[in-house]
């Protein structure tokens, strides 16, 4: 803020906050724009970005509204800042391949720029920043709203299927996210390790009975089938080793899908009992 009002001085500079919002469940998208002139109450528009509409068009679209509601002014301010946390938005304004959507707004900003001195910033989203935030609260609001049908490209329909599917994959896996899985950071042979504990799919006889080589699943200590459940958790036969690694008892899914450190213990318990694995 101090950054903001050391560069646009509020007394001489309109700040246009602007934001786009998405509803994870419909993907409807809203708009909100925050103004602030100087000496005059600030003006708030919120509106619907419409329904499979793209964040990043919202993001636009957000822009588009703001310079629109700029261009209705019968006084224009002699400057403004457009204050926006996209910095796609912004970079593609720099891209010279502009879809529809932008090719309006930069018509908008060059009718703008005749009569107003014209600024873009872009600033860090969720960072207390006021009408950041303001701006953000009214582009929800405005996914809420009716959404009208939304013309899609290529590129942003390709997108929204892709984010689609992840945050389908993420709900049927229990918010598991690929890239934060600390199984990236173990050698090739630990990972071998935990792509067959995870999946069943191993040396542990609960396995080659099921595929036809052993003629029972039971563990070699003789309470239960050998499990990978039961081989980390509770089979007499490795007692010690459990003990030496996880002297105060940890939960099977730590064991499998915790932190680096816990995965690296994991792998030296398997290697320590020379399980099969």
């Amino acid at each position: 803020m101090e950054e903001i009002d050391k560069r646009y001085p509020a007394a001489r500079w309109t700040h246009i906050f602007t934001d786009g919002s998405a509803e994870d469940a419909t993907r409807n998208e809203g708009c909100g724009v925050f103004i602030k002139k100087p000496g005059l109450p600030p003006v708030s528009v919120s509106t619907s970005g419409g329904r499979l509409c793209s964040n990043y068009k919202a993001e636009v679209l957000a822009l588009y509204k703001a310079t629109e509601t700029a261009l209705q002014w019968e006084n224009r301010p002699k400057k403004a800042v457009f204050l926006s946390d996209s910095l796609s938005a912004l970079q593609a304004l720099c891209s010279g391949n502009p879809d529809s959507t932008m090719e309006h707004l930069m018509q908008n900003i060059n009718t703008l720029a005749q009569t107003t001195a014209v600024v873009l910033q872009w600033i860090p989203a969720h960072t207390g920043i006021v009408g950041n935030e303001v701006a953000d609260r009214l582009a929800k609001e405005g996914s809420k709203t009716e959404q009208q049908p939304s013309n899609l490209t290529y590129s942003e329909a390709r997108t929204l299927i892709r984010n689609r599917q992840k945050s389908t994959f993420k709900k049927k896996n229990n918010g598991y996210n690929p890239h934060e899985d600390a199984l990236h950071q173990l050698t090739r042979h630990e990972q071998t390790i935990f792509l067959h504990l995870r999946t069943g799919h191993c040396g542990l006889n609960s396995h080659l009975k099921r595929i036809g080589i052993r003629q029972s699943a039971l563990c070699h200590c003789g309470e239960a089938d050998q499990t990978p459940d039961h081989f980390l958790q509770t089979c007499r036969l490795h007692c010690s080793e459990r003990k030496r690694f996880w002297p105060t008892g940890t939960s099977l899914h730590t064991k499998l899908w915790g932190s680096t450190q816990d995965l690296e213990m994991t792998a030296h318990f398997v290697n320590i009992t020379g399980q099969r694995i």
